[in-house]
């Protein structure tokens, strides 16, 4: 067993790297009070994680189309919860464009991140960098729920952000000449005065 130590805040920590079932994870007990608080702390933590390892959610069929789990996960956690009624129609709004993506028809098992970050790439030249984020995140939370140990979003990143509002004449989606700002944003900064 690893030695309790104190950290930087004064806590009595006991921090080790477990594994069960094949999942690697780490395990943290700290206490402000006493080492032996500490390692009561980590007791329960370790087992909280290896019953949410036992438990790791069978509600959903993992040979099931995303199409149909991901509307059906989101009633079951998230219909209900603390979300005010405008995030949940942007949540609906957000799964019902993922639903109708090149994904939607993927097993839920067989999605990788090859398949995630192809999807990102090919929604990146129509959507703001919010709204990929937000389909981004809803995945994340999803494949984290079912796919503990194997969260393809984990290992995707959002495409590197290009203007895609700039059309061919120039003129972007607000009416903007784009050779204005060019220039403008070109102009040399006059040198600064020093003081007397």
């Amino acid at each position: 067993m690893p030695k309790i130590f104190k950290d930087s805040s004064g806590r009595f920590t006991l921090k080790t790297h477990e594994t069960y079932k094949g999942i690697n994870f780490i395990c943290r007990g700290t206490s402000r009070n006493s080492k032996s608080e500490a390692k009561e702390n980590w007791k329960k933590n370790l087992e909280a994680r290896k019953q949410k390892i036992d438990n790791v959610d069978s509600s959903c069929d993992l040979s099931t189309p995303l199409k149909k789990a991901l509307p059906e996960w989101y009633a079951l956690y998230h219909e209900r919860s603390w979300r005010n009624e405008r995030t949940k129609r942007t949540d609906h709004d957000t799964i019902n464009q993922i639903c109708k993506s090149m994904l939607a028809e993927f097993p839920v098992n067989a999605i990788t991140s090859d398949h995630i970050q192809k999807y990102l790439i090919s929604e990146a030249s129509t959507l703001s960098k919010s709204s990929l984020k937000k389909r981004r995140n809803m995945l994340n939370m999803f494949f984290s729920q079912y796919r503990i140990n194997d969260n393809p979003v984990m290992r995707t990143e959002l495409p590197a952000w290009y203007v895609s509002s700039i059309q061919d004449d120039g003129i972007d989606c607000d009416g903007v000449i784009i050779s204005d700002v060019i220039a403008w944003m070109q102009i040399p900064k006059l040198p600064r005065k020093e003081p007397k």
